[in-house]
């Protein structure tokens, strides 16, 4: 029991830098992919900016969760962050993390 109680404070503690605030988040996603985005949005306050043979273009305005940074990862080079900053930022890590964990 010991054990699950140091994960689950080290979960909070990752989960805390991520809900800060509502942001206004902007995504330039493949093509292909954001076919996928159209049919499915990825939150309710989705917005449509572009939407062209070479990107689709979104924002949408909430806070930004681990979650949500797993559901980019996850899509890989299908996905740009183009804002906000912190949140490339964090994204950027995370590549470093895993690229470092595969070395």
């Amino acid at each position: 029991m010991k054990g699950q109680t140091k994960s689950c404070d080290r979960q909070e503690r990752k989960l805390d830098k991520w809900l800060e605030q509502i942001e206004e988040v902007t995504l330039s996603y493949s093509a292909f992919q954001g076919k996928y985005i159209k049919f499915l949005p990825l939150h309710h306050t989705q917005e449509i900016v572009v939407d062209n043979e070479g990107e689709l273009r979104v924002k949408l305005n909430m806070y930004v969760t681990y979650d949500f940074a797993i559901e980019l990862l996850s899509v890989d080079a299908e996905v740009k962050v183009i804002a906000p900053e912190s949140l490339a930022d964090k994204m950027k890590e995370e590549y470093r993390k895993s690229l470092q964990h595969q070395s």
